[in-house]
């Protein structure tokens, strides 16, 4: 409830707001049916009064105060009851000041709002408000305190995450409902809405390894020496034409798929929280990994190579050398390394 006051001075009017003067003016005839609630902010400026319905009846609502002695305003308050929700999906609000024209000792102007209900970005998320309409044609705000959940059954284009929803894939016309459980005696009520997602297609996609060469954890020799890794880390990244790449390495619509061309099953794709990498399964040799998404159909391939120690070449030499000294090359061997063995 407002409370504004008009003052009138010959033929000229003026109304100002009088609601943190004369909030605690206002009573209610019957407090079983309604009553009256007063806000104040941090500051004690801003004021509000609130009427809380209690029960079903009738409760003549009047203001008065010491300074006019009379009842300024009158109103009542009916019972209502709740007719269905109202969702509405905000990407975003662009808006429009019309002209200016004297009102009184200030100036107005119009001001057109437009809500709109596209996600054009992976960055950008649409708020979805959710609005109870009353029987006497007034909304209400509603939100998690009234059990409010919001769900869709196109998981694939959008993700939901409370009262926001991000793009994953464009479409249009994508399903959008809103479930309340504690909202007046009407029991769960559901409101229906749909948004839109629009994302920037990509140019190309850019693909690459930490290692193009790695091993297995359980070869002796090149995993224990430190120019053979036993995994190599996949990094991502889509390129645009109009916007910085975007790196996808921890994105949950990327696509690495290193079985299709693997006929030798040489690799297999782990996951850790800073994205993908690829581990030996066991044979030696070379193989393509895909590297797709599931929001665009732009794919690449990237080549990883398994080795694996085959033999194991053995040259001996004196140390230090001495004149007529020469240099045993033994071939592949089986060594055996001990204490008095200083060059081999």
């Amino acid at each position: 409830m407002s409370i504004r006051g008009t003052f009138q001075l010959g033929s000229d009017t003026v109304e100002l707001p009088l609601t943190s003067l004369l909030a605690t003016h206002v009573t209610s005839s019957n407090p079983s049916v309604a009553t009256i609630r007063v806000e104040r902010g941090p500051n004690e400026r801003f004021v509000s009064v609130r009427v809380d319905g209690k029960g079903r009846g009738l409760a003549n609502l009047a203001f008065s105060n010491s300074l006019a002695g009379v009842a300024l305003i009158t109103g009542s308050n009916e019972a209502v009851s709740v007719q269905g929700l109202i969702v509405t999906p905000i990407a975003g609000i662009s808006m429009t000041i019309g002209s200016w024209a004297a009102y009184g000792p200030t100036f107005a102007a119009a001001l057109d709002v437009e809500l709109r209900s596209t996600i054009l970005s992976d960055e950008e998320r649409a708020y979805i408000g959710v609005h109870a309409v009353f029987s006497d044609g007034k909304l209400a705000v509603v939100g998690p305190q009234h059990g409010l959940s919001l769900s869709t059954a196109a998981t694939s284009n959008v993700a939901v995450d409370g009262q926001w929803i991000s793009g994953l894939t464009t479409g249009s016309g994508i399903p959008l409902v809103a479930t309340v459980t504690n909202l007046g005696c009407r029991g769960i009520l559901r409101g229906y809405s749909s948004v839109s997602v629009l994302l920037p297609v990509p140019l190309r996609v850019a693909a690459s390894l930490s290692a193009a060469t790695i091993t297995t954890n359980d070869d002796p020799i090149l995993s224990a020496s430190e120019g053979v890794g036993v995994r190599s880390y996949v990094n991502v990244a889509l390129q645009y034409a109009s916007r910085e790449d975007q790196v996808m390495n921890v994105d949950s619509r990327l696509v690495i798929d290193a079985d299709s061309l693997d006929s030798q099953d040489l690799v297999r794709v782990d996951y850790t929280t800073e994205g993908p990498f690829l581990v030996a399964n066991g044979p030696a040799g070379t193989t393509e990994i895909i590297i797709a998404f599931t929001h665009t159909s732009i794919t690449t391939t990237i080549s990883v190579t398994v080795i694996r120690t085959a033999s194991i070449n053995v040259i001996v030499s004196p140390c230090p050398a001495y004149p007529g000294s020469t240099v045993f090359f033994g071939g592949p061997a089986s060594v055996e390394c001990t204490y008095y063995c200083c060059c081999c």
